[in-house]
């Protein structure tokens, strides 16, 4: 299997429609984390787009691979070449508590949890 960070050219639109129904995220936020992105990758497997992997100017990384794509290293092979690519001082990630197989990865990379985050939503 040859992974392949492609620069994408794609434009916002066409990347949500692609991932936005494996997204929990609103299209304003999706979008506001996309804008803010310095580089974004789509991840690609022969010809198959099969995720994203993006760093902000803030050093945040963040990635999605599509379900039929999880649980086989993409993810994490991915977040190397990003890291290869786009070089920078230091790197971080927020990752959600419910979310096990994301917080495995990037620890197995050597990040270190750093903070706790809370957060209020009005129902």
């Amino acid at each position: 299997m040859i992974l392949v960070l492609a620069e994408t050219d794609f434009l916002f639109e066409k990347v949500w429609r692609m991932f936005s129904q494996y997204r929990k995220m609103t299209y304003n936020n999706f979008y506001d984390r996309w804008r803010l992105s310095s580089k974004a990758f789509l991840i690609k497997i022969h010809a198959e787009f099969v995720g994203y992997v993006l760093i902000t100017t803030r050093n945040e990384i963040g990635y999605l691979i599509l379900p039929g794509w999880q649980n086989k290293g993409i993810g994490k092979k991915a977040v190397i070449l990003l890291m290869q690519k786009v070089k920078r001082k230091y790197y971080w990630a927020l990752i959600d508590n419910n979310n096990p197989f994301s917080q495995r990865l990037i620890k197995s990379l050597g990040f270190k949890p750093t903070a706790i985050s809370y957060s209020w939503n009005r129902r």
